[in-house]
Parts: structure tokens; sequence; C-alpha cells
């Protein structure tokens, strides 16, 4: 705990207890993304939740980096942060562009499955 204050994160005051809830928070959000990877239309609101906390993250960093007024604050921290919060509410816009167009949105479980079939036997008769 006291090796990511020290060299990642130097930000006064250090509070390990702080530096705990805040990992047992982030860590299994990052464990949902990569889940949700897998099949991002089923988990929109939890893209839309992740890139709604990075991009707020991204603001905070963006007052440290004018308060500090260092290239290497912005370089390194600022604009990756930026850019990842920037990835990640594309992707859930993607995501929300797709789950929003899907005709099988609305329906129940077996209509979903059936619709491709039923699609096909009508296109192979012609």
């Amino acid at each position: 705990m006291e090796a990511f204050y020290r060299y990642i994160a130097p930000y006064p005051p250090f509070n390990r207890h702080y530096e705990g809830d805040l990992g047992s928070l982030l860590l299994p959000l990052g464990v949902a993304l990569l889940i949700a990877s897998r099949t991002p239309t089923h988990h929109g609101s939890l893209i839309w939740f992740a890139s709604t906390a990075s991009a707020l993250h991204a603001v905070n960093h963006v007052g440290e980096a004018v308060e500090r007024a260092t290239v290497a604050e912005w370089l390194l921290t600022t604009l990756p942060l930026t850019v990842f919060a920037v990835l990640l509410v594309w992707s859930a816009r993607i995501v929300s562009s797709i789950e929003k167009d899907s005709p099988s949105s609305s329906q129940d479980p077996v209509s979903r499955i059936m619709a491709p079939l039923e699609d096909r036997s009508v296109t192979s008769g012609d």
C-alpha cells in the first residue's frame, strides 16, 4: 500500500484505510469489465457505470494537473486517464446503440433465439 502511495500516487496525506477502500472498489470493477468484454451488449449498464467513474476520475486529475503544472503530471497521469475515459465512453455508446438497434432487445429469450431461424426460412424460400 505504501509503495503505491510513494511511487504511483504521491498525493498527501497518505491514508491506508482510504487506499484499501478505493482498491476494494476498483479491483472488482476491473474484473467485472474484463468479464463484460466477452459479451458487452449484455453489460451496457456496467460499462456506462465504469465509463462515468473513469470520466470523473480523469476530471479530478485535470484539477491536480492544473494545480501542479508539471509536464510529467499531464503526460503520465492525466492524459492516459483521459484517453481511457474517452475510450470507455465511446465503447458504452457503441454498446448502447447496438442494444437500441437490436430488434430482439424487447423480445423474450425464446423469440430472440427463434428470430434468426425464422429470417433464414423466409430468405431461403426465394
